[in-house]
């Protein structure tokens, strides 16, 4: 008994010093992005696919600004609106990117945010949402993780949690609250 319990140890032992040797990959995702803040939080862009460019273009928001800048007398590159990257929604073969808009694809206080579902069927906006800030919820509902948008002037926070529907995302609670100095 006595040797069999010196023999686990040493096995223990051996497999810990193994094992901290070993790299293991970082398998943690970017969940938090803001249009200004701390480095942890700046989107690192992507080249975005074409179906996922085309999809946008094609949203209402799109669709007026593009008119605006007509009006305007200017032309609009899809390749220089938006700036994206992959993130993780769902256990999905399904490619999910997370998209900022530049100008004039972004509001006056605010930026536009779109979660993008890339499939062999083409692109899918599943969400649009003004904010400073999304982050990609540890919750979900569905099958897909839930996402918070905040947005704050001088005087009031707005936080807005948005869950999966089956199709979209959809409001589910919005919390607004002044702010103080």
């Amino acid at each position: 008994m006595k040797r069999a319990l010196i023999v686990a140890t040493v096995i223990l032992f051996v497999s810990h010093l193994y094992a901290g040797q070993q790299k293991t990959p970082d398998l943690r995702q970017q969940a938090s992005f803001c249009e200004d803040g701390p480095d942890e939080t700046v989107l690192k862009p992507i080249p975005l696919p074409s179906e996922v460019v085309s999809a946008l273009m094609n949203t209402a928001e799109a669709n007026a600004a593009r008119e605006s800048a007509e009006n305007k007398g200017r032309n609009l590159n899809p390749a220089t609106l938006f700036k994206g990257t992959t993130v993780h929604l769902a256990k999905s073969v399904d490619v999910f990117y997370l998209v900022m808009g530049s100008f004039p694809m972004s509001g006056a206080d605010n930026t536009w945010f779109w979660i993008v579902r890339s499939s062999g069927n083409g692109a899918t906006i599943l969400l649009w949402a003004g904010a400073n800030c999304v982050d990609i919820s540890r919750k979900g509902t569905l099958g897909y993780k839930d996402i918070v948008t905040t947005w704050s002037s001088a005087r009031y926070a707005k936080t807005t949690i948005y869950k999966y529907s089956g199709r979209s995302y959809k409001v589910w609670r919005t919390k607004s609250r002044p702010v103080s100095w």
